[in-house]
């Protein structure tokens, strides 16, 4: 892991309930959280609606995110939904984030082409 990397112990269901991980997430000054992990009714759920009351965007990655089976991972997704979570894929997720870069790499290609012709 990079040194910059905070790991935490989570006492509780909710990651924003613990004081330690809320000042982390808040020192970032970043509003967006990217949430996924295990018990997608209790743990991720919980954690993505603290966010979301508390102004934040939430992006579910609801591939890496799962429930001891189907009906509580189901019902999990559609209740952060509910309360405004955005459902994704890590895949997509990773276009997204990345598509920017991609296409200043695809306009500096295309200007150092043009400067050779």
């Amino acid at each position: 892991m990079p040194k910059t990397v905070q790991i935490f112990d989570k006492f509780i269901y909710s990651c924003w309930g613990q004081e330690s991980i809320r000042n982390a997430i808040n020192e970032t000054k970043r509003k967006t959280a990217v949430v996924c992990g295990l018990e997608t009714d209790i743990c991720v759920g919980q954690t993505a609606i603290d966010l979301l009351d508390n102004g934040f965007r939430v992006v579910v990655l609801t591939d890496i995110t799962y429930s001891r089976n189907e009906i509580e991972n189901e019902i999990g997704l559609k209740r952060m939904m509910f309360h405004g979570a955005i459902l994704s894929l890590l895949k997509t997720w990773q276009e997204e984030i990345t598509a920017g870069i991609q296409t200043k790499i695809n306009i500096m290609i295309k200007k150092h082409s043009l400067d050779n012709i």
